[in-house]
């Protein structure tokens, strides 16, 4: 590892969980739900683009919003080079998958839940 580890503090992940809520707007994904931790995230949304190109559009947009709000952030490496992506093929699995990110996790912290699922 070149750098410290980058931990978010509740600020950035409010701003980190924006931005996710954000960009899934944009790009007219469905946003499930997410959970913004202080070392990494878990999110569960589905759309057309393949899991890893949309984990690469949201890691993007995350960074330059905490960048433009932390200017130290700058020249830090914020997530890791890639990440878990999942296919989730059955409804009852979506549904375990958003019980584990909402409240499988530990203390909740920067959380979104698209309530309109239930």
């Amino acid at each position: 590892m070149q750098q410290r580890k980058v931990t978010l503090n509740p600020c950035q992940r409010d701003i980190a969980l924006k931005s996710i809520v954000d960009i899934c707007a944009e790009r007219e994904w469905n946003l499930m739900a997410a959970h913004v931790r202080s070392e990494h995230l878990h999110i569960v949304v589905s759309g057309k683009q393949k899991p890893e190109r949309m984990m690469t559009e949201i890691k993007s947009k995350a960074t330059r919003l905490l960048r433009k709000s932390y200017p130290e952030m700058q020249n830090l490496k914020i997530w890791t080079r890639h990440g878990s992506t999942k296919y989730i093929w059955k409804t009852e699995h979506i549904y375990d998958a958003i019980k584990y990110v909402l409240y499988e996790q530990g203390v909740p912290m920067s959380v979104y839940h698209n309530k309109s699922l239930r």
